[in-house]
């Protein structure tokens, strides 16, 4: 399974961005789990690295169809992806799969399940805790959606899942690197 995990580092450069990133994130995972950079922006977009080492995740993949062919703002969609998980329906990744926007009415939904099944069923049990892990996720994300110019941290730090980790507080450089991370698990 790969799963698109993007990273916000300072660096210098692009290429500096991705070896810092990936030198971060060395004691991550185990032998099950292995990971290469993908694309790699600088946040003004003069910097970039289509695909540093041949990942399933490129910028080109994030770049809108309704960009203009000048317009590099991939660290900017890149955000915008996160905070369109966050914002938008709710879609649980597990059972009982509901859609919804309001996080009360599928917390209830997950807990009905609950209430009215076998409470030894390890697999249901295993996708609540799952579902419940997404809500958090998800509830974290819409309060950071106050504080102005936010970057939304999705699953920090949770390299196995689709989601974003802000390491500007543990890098130095002079501009900011969108590094896209293509997991392997």
């Amino acid at each position: 399974m790969h799963n698109l995990h993007y990273i916000i580092i300072n660096a210098e450069s692009a290429d500096d961005a991705a070896e810092s990133a990936l030198l971060e994130i060395q004691d991550w995972g185990n032998e099950n789990n292995w990971r290469s950079v993908g694309g790699v922006a600088s946040e003004d977009g003069k910097d970039l690295i289509e695909n540093h080492q041949d990942a399933r995740w490129t910028l080109s993949g994030l770049k809108p169809d309704d960009a203009s062919p000048d317009d590099n703002s991939y660290f900017a969609w890149a955000i915008a992806d996160i905070w369109a998980k966050i914002d938008g329906d709710i879609k649980l990744p597990h059972h009982p799969y509901s859609k919804s926007y309001d996080l009360q009415v599928t917390l209830r939904g997950i807990a009905l399940e609950l209430l009215h099944s076998d409470c030894t069923n390890i697999e249901l049990l295993w996708s609540a805790s799952a579902n419940l892990k997404y809500l958090h996720q998800i509830a974290r994300g819409r309060a950071q959606r106050e504080v102005e110019n936010a970057i939304p941290e999705f699953y920090e730090w949770e390299f196995d899942e689709c989601g974003l980790t802000d390491l500007t507080d543990n890098s130095e450089g002079t501009q900011r690197y969108l590094v896209m991370i293509d997991m392997h698990s």
